[in-house]
């Protein structure tokens, strides 16, 4: 197997552990395919069953949720190494809830449900990183629920400046996403999220510049 698709495959939560030569081993004897999807192409539409284990090999995708009035959320992005929908390959209901767009073109290894069974079966540590995968899936879901349902407009803002104060290391937080984007992805209009910055800034909590935003109030994000 090409060196680079090995590579990705060691990003993915699946095979954490195990060694470049171990995957190539293990590769060599699991049915499998590639796919390609160019940028804007739907990779999996909301409704359609979740039929295949699919890990990215190279690009970015968009999960995204809408509901009948057409409003959207942004679920997450997904890049290399990522698995697509794993707690739904074996679920009773395998509908996608969520559709998958490709932000970049992406390069995806497609394995059958089978072939995954296979791998959990004959193998602890793949058994033992899905069963963790799952769980950290249950946990993202439930912090991200809380924050779509539970908190207003000016509390997912905080929580997204929070979130990225602990990422970044630094008072000076840049964005990497447009005001848009990240509006969608706390399922709230762009202007409530623009009035939610507005008003932080008002409170000298922060400071925004474009893209930048300094943290003049830490406490706050405590």
């Amino acid at each position: 197997m090409e060196k680079r698709i090995i590579d990705a495959m060691r990003l993915c939560p699946l095979f954490k552990g195990m060694t470049s030569m171990e995957l190539d081993l293990l590769m060599e004897h699991v049915a499998q395919c590639r796919v390609i999807y160019s940028k804007g192409q739907i990779v999996r539409s909301m409704g359609s069953p979740c039929l295949c284990a699919d890990i990215i090999i190279k690009g970015e995708l968009l999960a995204r949720m809408s509901g009948k009035s057409n409003h959207e959320v942004e679920v997450c992005r997904l890049d290399c190494g990522n698995i697509i929908s794993p707690a739904f390959i074996f679920a009773d209901n395998h509908s996608m809830p969520v559709t998958v767009i490709a932000v970049k073109d992406t390069e995806i290894l497609r394995l059958e449900p089978d072939e995954l069974l296979r791998l959990i079966d004959i193998n602890p540590i793949i058994r033992a990183n899905y069963i963790k995968t799952l769980s950290n899936i249950i946990t993202f879901l439930t912090n991200k629920i809380k924050i779509l349902v539970l908190f207003s407009a000016k509390e997912k803002v905080a929580q997204l400046i929070s979130d990225e104060y602990e990422i970044q290391h630094s008072d000076v937080i840049h964005l990497n996403k447009s005001r848009q984007e990240l509006a969608d992805s706390f399922g709230i209009q762009k202007n409530s999220f623009i009035r939610a910055l507005n008003e932080l800034a008002s409170e000298n909590i922060i400071r925004v510049k474009g893209r930048e935003i300094t943290i003049l109030d830490k406490e706050k994000f405590q």
